[in-house]
């Protein structure tokens, strides 16, 4: 869930409106009431009959304990930056700068220590089946560092974070007391794991991207691909190339081809509800968080600069 746009890392608790809130639907006596269980399952029944629409089903977690306990995955909260069931490696595959494709399941060991298992990546935020009726949509959450992309990662419990922003939805809006909501995120499977390749890059790789756009973007970033298409970037934040160093786990950007080479496809709503979980407060005040945010903004800095510079030579060069 799941990548880290301004969107994401500037305006994470922003106040998104849903199409399914209750005050839309369902008449309140007192509207400064909490939600009662019956209007609470009411909303969900609604809410999943949008996406059983799409043939995607919609599952519903009463917490976050209850969740837990049927997903076998080794990470255990959204900053755990386990890889494999014996490994954190975090490292950036380049080299000073010049990168070199790798597959899902080499940035990500545990996709390939069982042959059954499948290789799954989320996607966390206020989820409605309108908006994903024709697929997923890449210039969703686009980066202003990778272009187009969709915001993803291994991590399930790290896109419910994301997911946080569908408890404005899910909440009792008129009443701050209320603590009840529910997180989502869409669990997206990778058919072609095999076939879906992309690049890992450094800090070097990172300020390069920040300051390139358009066709140089692209041409930068799908050149470690050779012939092929390179179908995401991971980041994780690793500034000094050292192991142990990324600041959370690996975000995959997935890249507007990944939809055919990887074979993306949809395949379940997850809805875990949520009443102050301690987990994701903690996660919130945490030095890897903060400190993620403050290295994106340095970033997105020096992209927003390069991008006045081009506008200003572009404008300049075309007067007269």
């Amino acid at each position: 869930m799941l990548v880290l746009s301004t969107v994401i890392l500037l305006q994470s608790t922003l106040a998104l409106r849903s199409e399914y809130r209750a005050g839309s639907n369902i008449n309140r006596q007192n509207e400064h009431n909490h939600y009662t269980p019956e209007e609470y399952a009411k909303m969900i029944d609604e809410y999943s009959a949008t996406w059983e629409k799409l043939g995607i089903e919609v599952e519903v977690f009463d917490s976050l304990e209850e969740l837990s306990r049927s997903y076998a995955a080794p990470w255990k909260g959204p900053g755990d930056k386990t890889v494999g069931s014996h490994s954190s490696e975090d490292t950036p595959k380049c080299t000073n700068g010049s990168c070199w494709a790798v597959r899902m399941e080499e940035v990500v060991p545990y996709f390939a220590e069982n042959e059954s298992s499948e290789v799954l990546l989320y996607h966390g935020g206020d989820l409605k089946a309108n908006e994903f009726a024709d697929g997923i949509k890449f210039h969703v959450g686009t980066d202003e560092l990778a272009g187009p992309a969709f915001f993803t990662t291994h991590n399930l419990y790290l896109a419910l974070y994301y997911g946080g922003k569908g408890m404005r939805s899910w909440a009792d809006p008129s009443n701050f007391s209320d603590r009840e909501f529910y997180r989502m995120a869409m669990e997206i499977k990778v058919q072609n794991p095999q076939a879906c390749e992309g690049i890992v890059p450094d800090w070097k790789f990172m300020n390069e991207m920040a300051t390139a756009f358009n066709s140089s973007l692209d041409d930068m970033i799908q050149q470690p691909c050779g012939h092929e298409k390179c179908s995401f970037v991971a980041v994780n934040w690793n500034t000094d190339g050292t192991e142990g160093s990324g600041w959370l786990p690996y975000e995959f950007r997935m890249l507007p081809d990944s939809l055919e080479t990887c074979g993306l496809k949809i395949s379940r709503i997850i809805m875990v509800r949520d009443d102050e979980e301690q987990t994701f407060s903690d996660f919130r005040h945490s030095d890897a968080w903060r400190g993620t945010a403050l290295i994106f903004n340095r970033l997105y800095m020096k992209h927003d600069e390069a991008a006045k510079e081009l506008a200003g030579g572009s404008s300049s060069s075309s007067r007269p």
